[in-house]
């Protein structure tokens, strides 16, 4: 059974003792919190400043390189501008950082729409997320969008209150899917991490480590045992049993 917790309880763990282990995970034990968490609506804590959400999603029979590949493949797939929204990747930490914007908008031109910056990194079969640097585009009272850190919303309004409310369920609508394909996705044998981190897709990749290197294909053609990926900028990726055998620029 995998766990889904944002900010309560994790096994046992309150939420302050899991705000000081993301802090300290994410390398920023040595900051004292400036702000007080207690103005802040569940599930959102301060850490160094930021209103964050710190999540941990826990797999304990799946292997931390499967979480990580599924977790990376995942967030590719999600993204609006894929693998470019990959912002660092670091495979010998086990760890990842992307900007997402979510996608309310795009069905009304002035509903609300958020950008936020998650960091993700691998421990113990758990998947440790921490969001932070998030921002509101909402209409004013004139109609004009504007963008508005969660830093400077007003507290004491309902509408903000509602805005941060609304953005949980969007993070939490992410995690699930993130949960399901983890849970459920077999990826292929990865050994080309040297290029993944690099961004630089070379012969003998198979396509796990393609989608990992470059981000999905626009456009997938077969043809017997050959496969042709279209990517973004007119590249063209083709495999052959599986495995790339010429990239097209």
């Amino acid at each position: 059974m995998f766990i889904l917790v944002v900010c309560t309880t994790v096994s046992g763990v309150s939420a302050q003792s899991l705000k000081n282990r993301v802090k300290k995970l994410l390398g920023k034990d040595k900051s004292e919190l400036a702000l007080n968490a207690s103005v802040l609506p569940s599930p959102y804590v301060n850490i160094d400043n930021k209103i964050t959400l710190a999540d941990t999603l826990d797999f304990n029979a799946i292997a931390e390189e499967t979480i990580f590949i599924n977790a990376l493949s995942y967030t590719i797939k999600q993204g609006e501008k894929g693998k470019s929204n990959i912002e660092a990747l670091n495979v010998s930490n086990k760890s990842f950082q992307v900007i997402m914007q979510s996608s309310l908008a795009l069905e009304d031109e002035k509903a609300s729409s958020y950008t936020c910056q998650l960091k993700f990194l691998i421990r113990s079969n758990k998947l440790i997320v921490c969001v932070d640097s998030i921002s509101v585009v909402a209409p004013t009272l004139f109609g004009e969008m504007k963008s508005t850190a969660f830093e400077n919303l007003n507290m004491q309004k309902e509408k903000s209150l509602q805005q941060m409310q609304e953005f949980t369920s969007v993070y939490q609508g992410f995690a699930e899917g993130m949960i399901e394909y983890v849970a459920q996705e077999k990826p292929q044998s990865v050994t080309h991490w040297d290029e993944i981190e690099a961004g630089k897709v070379v012969q003998g990749m198979n396509e796990t480590e393609c989608l990992l290197c470059a981000g999905a294909p626009k456009y997938v053609r077969q043809s017997g045992v050959k496969t042709r990926w279209m990517m973004e900028g007119n590249a063209t990726i083709i495999f052959e049993d599986g495995k790339v055998v010429s990239i097209i620029r």
